[in-house]
């Protein structure tokens, strides 16, 4: 770049010294002024834009009489604090031989715009123009000198101007520069290779749910070259799945120097985490297809699902003797995110014994770590069992299930053979005895079994109780003796009532006998 700014400008590097050196002082006057009204008390003017170009000269070369250059870059970049409008003009003498188009119009800080311009010459000899970049006001903020050579057509008719080195128009400040004889063979610009520009090399999205997606980010894609040339991009990284890219024709076609396309890149967690993946630019021939492994430009993707999720304690609720009859269920948010929860819904074959309260649940969402809790209650009935489920629906996804469940308390029960006894005649004060068999068919132990006669006649019965004091496990025995002695002559009845203290279990014996009176002969 040094050498093209000697070479354009014809100086010496001494010359080229003195030179810029001599454009620093009205800088440093400035500088010195605003510092004495800040001294005096004045507010200092407001700040003049500053840009800076590149590149800073553009020398076409050597180009036949009536043909086009490649078309070639300008950048203008703003180096202010505060954003204003530009304007960018070619000088009009020689004009026609230079064509610009721009994109340049607000620039805010630290932003670049683009100028294109082409050469086509129209006549023999040297050619120059100068492009200007003023602000708003009118002040110049750059210029950049812009040179090129027409020449004749090999074996042509003879030109209208002639073929001699013709000086530059004159730049004032600037030193006249005379170009070199023009090259005949010299009508092709040199081979240039492919290149893209972003506006954003690296894109950080902001955590978001799992399942939900971003709105878009933009990024710029522009061809500053004079290449015109397909591309398209490919999105690579194991977490590609977790970003959406469109736009830019669907990531082919050809791009031209100047233009530009917009890429929408939105991001989709799936899953919870960092997700990483990059988007790489690439030459692609005209069916999509890579011409190389070469890269033009990537942009780095950066994202992290956060996950949302809802446990609950427990997931099964026994409402079985001797656990209580309400009972609770917590529910906890264990993701990343704040939940709400819905409320609480049961199900089943007997949904209407359970009952649920989730009003505690409802009342406010409940954020990473918060719990609250759902009450249960059952009611009892006859029936042998009680099965129902219970759903808790939040915006966790999955909704929590719990299973709810009551049978009545295991107990006892007694089985007697034979059910009655019935002991025939028997002579007074003599006595017959049976034996009765007790089976525990329940499914509970049995403990502190008793056996007593109710009702009429006892006294002409008696028991002795084999059972009493004896553990007796489920499908258990035991053995109960009763014994007929009637006292007097006549027909005698009364029962036998087996039963536990708590009369868990009870069973009862109808037991009868005739007494006969004993006939003396004398």
């Amino acid at each position: 770049m040094r050498t093209l700014e000697l070479s354009i400008k014809g100086l010496t590097e001494d010359q080229l010294r003195r030179e810029r050196d001599s454009r620093r002082g009205p800088a440093l006057v400035t500088a010195l002024l605003i510092a004495s009204l800040i001294v005096l008390g004045q507010a200092p003017p407001v700040e003049q834009p500053i840009v800076s170009v590149s590149p800073e000269a553009v020398d076409f070369g050597n180009f036949v009489v009536g043909s086009s250059s490649a078309v070639r870059s300008i950048s203008i970049t703003s180096a202010s604090a505060r954003s204003f409008r530009t304007r960018v003009s070619v000088d009009s003498e020689n004009s026609t031989d230079f064509k610009s188009e721009t994109d340049c119009a607000t620039l805010v800080p630290q932003a670049t715009c683009y100028v294109a311009i082409q050469f086509t010459p129209h006549t023999v000899g040297n050619q120059a123009t100068r492009m200007t970049v003023t602000d708003e006001d009118g002040g110049v903020l750059a210029q950049v000198d812009v040179t090129g050579v027409g020449v004749p057509k090999p074996g042509g008719p003879p030109a209208d101007r002639p073929s001699d080195p013709v000086p530059v128009p004159a730049v004032p400040a600037e030193p006249q520069v005379t170009r070199p004889p023009p090259d005949p063979e010299v009508d092709e610009p040199p081979d240039v290779r492919p290149e893209i520009r972003v506006n954003r090399t690296i894109v950080d999205f902001a955590a978001r749910q799992i399942g939900s997606t971003s709105e878009p980010e933009r990024i710029r894609l522009l061809n500053p070259g004079p290449a015109r040339f397909s591309a398209g991009y490919v999105l690579s990284g194991n977490e590609g799945t977790h970003f959406l890219v469109s736009g830019c024709d669907g990531g082919s076609g050809s791009f031209y120097f100047g233009e530009d396309c917009m890429l929408d890149v939105r991001f989709r967690p799936q899953s919870g985490g960092p997700h990483d993946a990059a988007i790489n630019i690439r030459e692609t021939t005209n069916d999509g297809r890579p011409v190389d492994d070469s890269i033009l430009a990537t942009i780095e993707l950066h994202g992290r699902g956060l996950s949302a999720a809802v446990d609950v304690t427990p997931t099964q609720l026994d409402f079985r003797e001797p656990n209580p009859s309400r009972q609770r269920v917590i529910v906890r948010n264990s993701g990343e995110i704040q939940v709400r929860v819905y409320g609480a819904d049961i199900t089943g074959p007997d949904e209407n014994r359970f009952r649920a309260d989730a009003n505690a649940c409802r009342a406010q969402p409940l954020d990473s770590g918060g719990q609250c809790a759902i009450t249960v209650s059952h009611s009892v009935s006859s029936s042998p069992r009680h099965t129902a489920g219970m759903v808790v629906n939040h915006s966790a996804g999955h909704s929590a299930e719990i299973s709810l469940y009551w049978e009545p308390a295991p107990v006892p029960a007694f089985a007697i053979e034979p059910q009655s006894l019935a002991f025939g005649t028997v002579q007074a004060n003599d006595q017959s005895v049976q034996t009765l068999t007790l089976t525990n068919v329940g499914n509970a132990v049995a403990t502190n079994i008793n056996a007593t006669f109710l009702g009429g006649n006892g006294g002409q019965f008696q028991v002795d109780n084999g059972c009493q004091g004896v553990t007796i496990q489920p499908q258990g025995r035991c053995s109960i003796a009763v014994t007929f002695k009637p006292t007097r002559a006549g027909s005698f009845s009364s029962t036998l009532t087996v039963f536990t203290a708590n009369f868990t279990a009870s069973f009862s014996v109808p037991v009868n006998g005739q007494g006969e009176q004993q006939v003396v002969i004398q």
